[in-house]
């Protein structure tokens, strides 16, 4: 009896760390290559970043329409218009890894990492909270914004993590320093969206934060903007593309009052619970 007992002890890590591998792992890759196989799905928007990271890597600029065309054109070449990169030059070296490869590959990447985000994030708010029943993560994936960022291949679902983490940094009595930094570094992939969350977060840090953990979330969280010191021309062409940045539509609070002031058939409208 002691011998099963002991082997049972053994079996136990493995089977866990099994359990986790085919959740974390092999389904978001077998949902991800499912979905992949349908028309454009994950492509419209990842093509953008995918056009910008290649801009990058050919020594151009990543915010030019022209060029951004010209290189998307070899993935969709009846495209007429090029899908712009508005991300700021600090996620460039974020974003490599990721769009360094063909098109069908890099949007089968972003694809497979959305889903595997969005299953960390459920997985650490039942550790956080009550166990998440199996039926929530169902209503989860079928939360419009969550299906808007998968079909369209966005990266909200990096700013997901970073507001998990940040509530983690929270609840966990605004310990341990790193969460919130690496949170501040998430949440910068897309600026424009949580911005009122970052300002808040800022207040928090200020507030609850020794001087030494000022620091080292200080270090952390710009270390991105390190990039920029070999790279600097890349944030006078990030500044040139502002007038483009105002005309882009997103589920924030400028685009929903846009929406109210010039209504049409918006469908910001049904992205109200991602502000």
């Amino acid at each position: 009896m002691a011998a099963i007992s002991c082997n049972q002890r053994n079996c136990g890590p493995g089977r866990k760390a099994l359990r986790l591998c085919l959740i974390f792992v092999l389904a978001p890759l077998c949902l991800a290559y499912a979905l992949h196989s349908l028309e454009n799905f994950g492509t419209e928007d990842s093509i953008a970043y995918w056009g910008g990271v290649h801009a990058f890597l050919d020594g151009k600029n990543p915010y030019d329409p022209d060029t951004l065309l010209r290189i998307q054109r070899t993935a969709s070449p009846n495209r007429e218009v090029a899908q712009f990169f508005l991300n700021p030059p600090w996620t460039i070296p974020l974003l490599i890894p990721i769009f360094c490869w063909d098109f069908a590959t890099s949007s089968l990447a972003l694809l497979s990492i959305n889903i595997f985000l969005t299953f960390f994030a459920m997985w650490r708010l039942g550790n956080l909270f009550t166990p998440l029943p199996p039926l929530y993560l169902v209503f989860v994936c079928g939360f419009l914004p969550v299906v808007a960022c998968w079909r369209f291949g966005q990266l909200s679902c990096f700013l997901l993590v970073g507001i998990l983490l940040s509530l983690e940094w929270v609840v966990q009595n605004y310990r341990p320093w790193w969460k919130i930094a690496v949170a501040f570094i998430l949440l910068s992939i897309k600026p424009q969206t949580p911005y009122l969350l970052v300002v808040t977060l800022l207040v928090a840090v200020f507030r609850h934060c020794s001087k030494a953990d000022l620091l080292k979330i200080a270090l952390v969280a710009l270390l991105p903007l390190s990039f920029l010191v070999s790279q600097s021309n890349l944030v006078g062409w990030w500044l040139s593309s502002f007038d483009k940045v105002l005309n882009w539509r997103t589920s924030t609070l400028p685009s929903l009052a846009y929406g109210v002031i010039y209504p049409a058939t918006d469908t910001n409208l049904l992205m109200l619970p991602a502000v």
